[in-house]
């Protein structure tokens, strides 16, 4: 145990005494440009994803093969 008191030690960031948040890092600064650009890109990665999702959700949580296509059921005579 330490017999220093609160706010000494290794303690979560900024709750020391000095003030500081995060341990005195500071944050680069970015360009809205570039912050609406990351929401865009990340929101269209969800979007397609989701998609997807929709698209062959069964076959990513394995009620189907990606063989056994659903909806295309035509007959061939060849094989009957």
């Amino acid at each position: 145990m330490s017999s220093q008191g609160p706010g000494h030690g290794h303690e979560s960031a900024g709750a020391g005494s000095s003030g500081q948040k995060y341990g005195g890092f500071k944050p680069p600064h970015v360009a809205t440009m570039h912050k609406r650009l990351a929401v865009a890109v990340g929101a269209t990665a969800w979007f397609w994803m989701l998609y997807r999702a929709k698209q062959d959700g069964d076959v990513i949580i394995g009620l189907r093969k990606p063989w056994e296509h659903k909806g295309h059921a035509e007959k061939d005579p060849e094989f009957d």
